[in-house]
C-alpha cells in the first residue's frame, strides 16, 4: 500500500510538471495510421523478415499505433536493412570468444505529408555463449531482434526530437 501511494504520488508530480514521455511527441510525428515497408536484403533474406516484425512490434507497442495499408495511411515508412554486424567483445583465459554483439543498422525513409526525410539508426545487442561454442541460428536470430529493436528505440528519439521543436 506504501509503494502504491508513492507511485502514485510521483506519476502525479510528473504530471502536474508537464512531464511527457519521448513516445507521445515521437506518435505526434508520426501521426495515427502508419503504413511499413521492409526492403529485403538480397544477401540476408530472413534478417530482414525479423526486422519487419521487430518494427511492427515497436510501432504497436510504443506508440500504440495502427499499421495500415499505405493508400490509408498517415505515414509510410520505408526500412532498410543496411548492415548486420557481429563481432567478439569478450574471451575467457583460455582464448575462447565468451560474448559477442550484434549490431543492426537501419536506413528509415520517412513520408509524412509530403515531407521526406531519412534517418539512420544502429541498435547494438550483447549476448553471452559458452566458450568455444557455436552460436545457433535462434540466438542469433533474437539477438537480431533485440538490436532492431534498440535501432527502433533511437528512431523514437529523433522523432521525440522533432515532435518537441
Amino acid at each position: 500500500m506504501k509503494l502504491f501511494l508513492s507511485s502514485l504520488i510521483f506519476f502525479l508530480l510528473l504530471q502536474g510538471c508537464g512531464y511527457k514521455p519521448t513516445a507521445h511527441y515521437a506518435k505526434g510525428v508520426l501521426g495515427s495510421k502508419v503504413s511499413v515497408a521492409v526492403d529485403v536484403y538480397a544477401a540476408d533474406p530472413l534478417n530482414s523478415v525479423i526486422i519487419k516484425d521487430a518494427v511492427l512490434q515497436a510501432l504497436i507497442t510504443r506508440f500504440r499505433i495502427v499499421t495500415t495499408q499505405r493508400k490509408f495511411s498517415v505515414t509510410h515508412l520505408d526500412v532498410k536493412l543496411k548492415s548486420v554486424g557481429e563481432t567478439a567483445i569478450e574471451y575467457d583465459a583460455n582464448g575462447y570468444v565468451v560474448a559477442r554483439r550484434i549490431t543492426v543498422t537501419l536506413m528509415i525513409n520517412r513520408l509524412t505529408k509530403g515531407v521526406k526525410r531519412s534517418y539512420n539508426v544502429s541498435g547494438l545487442f550483447d549476448f553471452s555463449i559458452e566458450p568455444n561454442a557455436i552460436v545457433s541460428d535462434s540466438d542469433r536470430f533474437k539477438a537480431i531482434k533485440a538490436a532492431s529493436l534498440k535501432a527502433i528505440d533511437a528512431l523514437i528519439v529523433q522523432l521525440a526530437v522533432e515532435g518537441n521543436m
